[in-house]
Formats: C-alpha cells, sequence, structure tokens
C-alpha cells in the first residue's frame, strides 16, 4: 500500500512539473507574440522594440471607445482626420505604437497634411516607458521636417 502512494505521489509530482512546464512555456510563446505590433490590434506600451510598421502593413481600423478628444486640422480627407485623432488619443493614453499606425493611415488618406507628419514625430518622440531604437530620433526628426515643408500659410 506504501509503494501504491510513493508511486502516485510520484506521478502527481511528475504531471505538476510537467504541466507547469509547459505554462511557463506558454506564457514565454504569448509574450514574443506581443512584440510586433503589426501583428496585434492593440499594443501595450513598453513592449514593442522595433518598428515592425515599416515592414508589414496591416489594415488600420478606427478604434472604438477611445473618447471624443476632437483637434481640427487642414486635410481634404475627413477619414485622414479621424485617424488623426485616432493617433492623438493613442498617444494620449501611451500607446505610441498603435497611433504610429493611425497617423501614417491619415498620411495615406492625405499625403499633403502636415499635422499627420507632426503626429507621428510625436509619437516616434521621446517617450519614457519604451525602449529608444536608435532611429527613432532620426525618423521623428524627418516626420518633423516633412511636416514643416506642407505648412501652408494662414
Amino acid at each position: 500500500m506504501k509503494k501504491i502512494h510513493q508511486r502516485i505521489a510520484v506521478m502527481v509530482l511528475l504531471l505538476a512539473v510537467t504541466l507547469g512546464w509547459s505554462w511557463i512555456r506558454f506564457e514565454r510563446d504569448d509574450a514574443v507574440r506581443y512584440t510586433r505590433p503589426a501583428e496585434t490590434r492593440i499594443t501595450m506600451c513598453g513592449m514593442a522594440a522595433f518598428d515592425w510598421c515599416d515592414t508589414v502593413y496591416t489594415a488600420v481600423n478606427i478604434l472604438p471607445g477611445l473618447g471624443d478628444l476632437h483637434y481640427p486640422i487642414t486635410t481634404t480627407s475627413l477619414k485622414a482626420q479621424e485617424f488623426f485623432e485616432q493617433g492623438l488619443r493613442l498617444v494620449y493614453g501611451f500607446n505610441h505604437w498603435e497611433a504610429i499606425r493611425a497617423f501614417r493611415e491619415a498620411i495615406r488618406l492625405d499625403p499633403q497634411c502636415a499635422m499627420a507628419y507632426w503626429g507621428l514625430a510625436l509619437a516616434y518622440g521621446p517617450n519614457l516607458n519604451d525602449v529608444n531604437p536608435k532611429d527613432r530620433e532620426r525618423i521623428a526628426f524627418e516626420s518633423i521636417q516633412k511636416a514643416k515643408a506642407r505648412i501652408t500659410p494662414i
């Protein structure tokens, strides 16, 4: 009887170790999946170390539930206005990578929209909650230069 209890205890222990190992393994794989903002709908700030948006294009949608902040800009596209405002809301919510996608969509819809480039520079600018890839400042600077080139006098 004692040997049966020992065998059961060993089997339970092995099962617990096996399940525990697979759970830890699952968490690691899950964390790796969220390091690519272009593959996820919304990313958590501080989780992305590279700008995968440059290499992979996924459709950008207007996300519900981000508030009602309105900031009118000079644009020829109502959709570009919506994506600019979404990008601004996302920056204010510290979701810089998703904001970059929204500002890029606004630029795609209206390439002459200076404020969309400004927003892109804002999202790429210094961020205390995220890693700082070496090209981040360069991209922000180039975006500001593009914004300045597109400013229309009032």
